[in-house]
């Protein structure tokens, strides 16, 4: 059996639209996003809720969140969303390996590759105007 993968860091939902703004971020700052496989396509989605995510935003948790941590709040949500176990186990083994590796603050970009593993891409952050011209 290989190491146990372990981060202190997890991403949570950002949206474009909603931006940095702190108000906002408060309530999703534990809707920790996870890789799962629903209707023969790998997806991103937030948990306890399973909405569907496109972009994830960088935060420390300030405890080890482990595979086990994640697949436990996946069960816990009551979806029947688990087609493999195994297919599972890999992807969360190696979707925490990639997110222990961003930096905190970042924003990513969430997709898969031809291996259905996660793939996370580190986006710009569009800024506001500071005033109108």
């Amino acid at each position: 059996m290989g190491e146990i993968v372990k981060s202190k860091k997890m991403l949570v939902e950002y949206s474009y639209e909603a931006g940095l703004d702190k108000g906002l971020m408060e309530g999703v700052r534990k809707n920790f996003i996870v890789p799962v496989f629903e209707n023969g396509e790998a997806i991103f989605v937030t948990l306890p809720d399973l909405k569907r995510v496109t972009h994830g935003f960088v935060v420390f948790v300030g405890r080890k969140i482990s595979v086990a941590d994640l697949f436990e709040k996946l069960i816990h949500t009551g979806n029947k969303i688990i087609p493999s176990m195994d297919w599972q186990q890999n992807a969360l083994d190696d979707y925490l390996a990639k997110v222990a590796k961003q930096k905190v603050g970042d924003v990513v970009g969430l997709d898969f590759d031809q291996a259905g593993l996660a793939q996370l891409e580190k986006q710009k952050i569009p800024r506001k105007p500071t005033s109108l011209p």
